[in-house]
């Protein structure tokens, strides 16, 4: 082939089926839209305390516990590498190792787990794309204490040690209790998240080629 338009003649113009479908394996937006739903449903019917989220999931199968945290991280748009500094930073953020927030006009405090080293990475937290489907059913000390934070950071009472960005994206608990309002924000979240993911979607199809 001497010229572009020899190359265009033998060229595939768009992704082969094949390639797409192995890409779609290892997308993080499958698993999260096909418990979007259940998600959702969660948080909409786990009002009676700031906590009855757990006791929620606990008892469906589809929706696993480091999805649900994966779902937290995208609609609040915090991801791995944010949530690795603010655990190197936690002395600072949270020098009571305490989350004290309102929930329905009542203070709550949230103790927040105390191991010697504090890792807050997408690994450690079992949201790396090539876990996500493992299905784990229980949340260990730093899953329960980021899904926390994501939830109830922005109704905490004691915001100056916070980043802005928790304060204005970890919003999700003033709003449970708020069926349609929930519904609404999650799902307008996902709306604009997709297309973040589809740029992640196009690079695990480059990937793929170049294996």
């Amino acid at each position: 082939m001497q010229t572009v338009e020899e190359l265009a003649q033998g060229a595939c113009n768009y992704w082969p089926t094949q390639l797409v479908e192995e890409a779609a394996d290892k997308s993080t937006l499958i698993p999260l839209l096909e418990t979007q739903d259940i998600f959702i449903n969660v948080l909409k019917f786990a009002d009676a305390t700031p906590y009855a989220w757990q006791q929620a999931l606990a008892q469906n199968k589809k929706l696993s516990a480091n999805l649900f945290l994966k779902h937290l991280m995208v609609i609040t748009d915090i991801g791995g590498e944010r949530l690795q500094r603010y655990g190197k930073d936690f002395a600072q953020l949270f020098p009571t190792g305490q989350l004290q927030f309102t929930a329905d006009d009542v203070i709550h405090t949230y103790v927040f787990s105390t191991p010697k080293k504090r890792v807050w990475n997408n690994k450690k937290l079992r949201v790396e794309k090539t876990l996500l489907l493992e299905n784990r059913q229980t949340f260990d000390h730093d899953m329960l204490d980021v899904c926390m934070l994501l939830i109830w950071g922005a109704n905490t009472t004691d915001p100056a040690n916070l980043p802005d960005e928790i304060l204005e994206k970890a919003i999700i608990g003033s709003m449970i209790g708020d069926a349609d309002k929930l519904e609404k924000y999650i799902k307008e979240r996902y709306l604009f998240v997709s297309r973040q993911i589809g740029g992640s979607t196009a690079n695990d199809l480059g990937y793929i080629c170049e294996g």
